[in-house]
């Protein structure tokens, strides 16, 4: 099994024939449509993002609200915002079922705005074998994708079509597969003997950026992916009711594109997934299934077929979404819990609220990719055989039980949001009753005081000696 690996380190290999490349842009995203006023907000800084929000007619035409979602959905989107140094690949080959796993050194796909000629020729190399094609996975991990240049002007893009075609891949579905990525859309791209899936992993992060992982208990054992709290680390780390606490101050949902390839003719998996940072955490989120081959224990080793790898490096995706979804329903259990033996209060509701728009997030992320798994399983120019299709019915299963799970979770946050409101209702009923007992009380002594107050010069009651103990026994009565 071959994994090639792009990553930010620099290579000593011989600088290749230079391509001319365009000065470097900053980032840009996709607009919305044409109508829509462009904007450009910094990842995860919903403060920032709240501040445009202030320059727009929300709420008045739909425009604004298309450009509020666009931008919210920016601040989700975490890609690559730079061009690394350079675009190095790291070859995991299993050669056959009984083989063990090797690792080559790195090759360089790219070293500044320079590619290499050369490596297309040893991917070619990497994937020849005289009796069985061995698996090979090509992985990149520093990809950075601008919208605003075209195929021919991304250096990034260019090399990775280079090696694309290089194992039977066509350009079509490399290009429309990468322009899915930058926008983190969740779709598949098909062409001969080819298949491109661009989808987005979900993962919780802090105001830094950094990722809050899932509680242990909820954790499946062998996931790389582990530890926490629940309810503790839904806010800020300081959890005392505060006027200053704000959206922005809370933990939320940040979204990492994923590209994956399949090729039938080379036997061939190429992924496209940003790592934190370096070489040395390449595999940091697929770890797991890197284990799997070494250990020989997946039907990858056991088929020698790179579908079934493409499949597993899918059901892996699929699988860390569970964990977050049970830690947002745990967190759910433990509001209904404080909701019954003390007061909904508003801070609780507001956490409530907050998971609701998290939730809905990881709802439509099940409706995409049961989507996905549907137009793979139509095939329509038959990349995958009858056995193969299998795996694909369990994916789709998997998203839609996500889905389900999540529209139920939903449900229940909309319930504690009622019973809130039913609460809120309750007091503001019980404190008009209050008021309306207390205005009833009054009403006979200001009506006689009304009364005798007026200027008449005769009054024969004001003249009786018990006129003031009959004034309260009428008020009494």
């Amino acid at each position: 099994m071959n994994t090639v690996q792009v990553t930010s380190i620099e290579s000593a290999a011989e600088d290749p024939p230079a391509v001319k490349v365009p000065p470097l842009q900053s980032p840009r995203r996709n607009s919305p449509a044409a109508a829509i006023p462009q904007h450009d907000p910094r990842a995860n800084d919903i403060k920032h993002l709240k501040e445009i929000c202030l320059d727009l007619k929300t709420g008045t035409d739909f425009a604004s609200l298309l450009e509020v979602s666009h931008l919210l959905h920016q601040s989700r989107l975490k890609t690559q915002e730079t061009v690394s140094d350079a675009m190095i690949m790291l070859n995991f080959k299993l050669p056959s079922a009984h083989e063990e796993m090797s690792v080559s050194e790195p090759l360089t796909v790219r070293k500044g705005g320079i590619i290499n000629k050369t490596c297309a020729n040893d991917v070619l190399a990497f994937c020849a074998s005289a009796e069985q094609p061995p698996v090979n996975w090509f992985h990149i991990n520093t990809f950075y994708y601008d919208p605003a240049l075209k195929s021919a002007e991304s250096v990034d893009l260019k090399a990775l079509i280079e090696i694309g075609e290089a194992l039977g891949i066509t350009s079509s579905v490399i290009k429309n597969t990468m322009k899915n990525y930058g926008n983190g859309m969740i779709c598949t791209e098909q062409g001969p003997g080819c298949i491109g899936i661009a989808f987005v992993d979900l993962v919780r992060v802090d105001t830094s950026g950094r990722e809050v992982l899932p509680p242990k208990h909820l954790t499946r054992a062998g996931s790389p992916r582990g530890g926490g709290s629940v309810l503790k680390d839904m806010w800020s780390p300081d959890d005392k009711p505060s006027s200053k606490t704000t959206a922005s101050s809370i933990k939320t949902i940040q979204q990492q594109p994923i590209a994956l390839f399949y090729s039938s003719k080379a036997n061939t998996c190429l992924s496209v997934r940003v790592a934190p940072s370096g070489l040395e955490t390449t595999m940091c989120h697929w770890g797991g299934i890197v284990k799997q081959l070494q250990e020989k224990t997946s039907l990858v080793s056991k088929k020698m077929d790179a579908a079934y790898l493409m499949f597993l490096l899918l059901a892996d995706v699929i699988n860390s979404i569970e964990p977050l979804l049970n830690m947002y329903g745990d967190a759910l259990e433990g509001l209904d819990f404080l909701f019954d033996e003390y007061e909904p209060t508003v801070r609780r509701n507001l956490m409530s609220r907050r998971m609701q728009k998290d939730l809905w997030v990881i709802r439509r992320w099940g409706w995409l990719m049961s989507t996905t798994a549907q137009d793979l399983a139509v095939d329509p120019w038959d990349v995958f055989t009858e056995e193969q299709e299998k795996p694909i019915q369990m994916l789709l299963q998997q998203s839609n039980t996500l889905a389900t799970t999540a529209k139920a979770y939903l449900e229940k946050a909309d319930s504690q949001e009622d019973f809130f409101s039913q609460s809120q209702e309750q007091c503001t009923n019980n404190l008009l009753f209050n008021l309306t007992m207390c205005t009833l009380i009054m009403v006979p002594p200001s009506f006689f005081t009304g009364v005798y107050g007026m200027n008449f010069d005769v009054i024969p009651e004001l003249h009786n000696e018990n006129s003031y103990f009959a004034l309260w026994g009428w008020c009494v009565l």
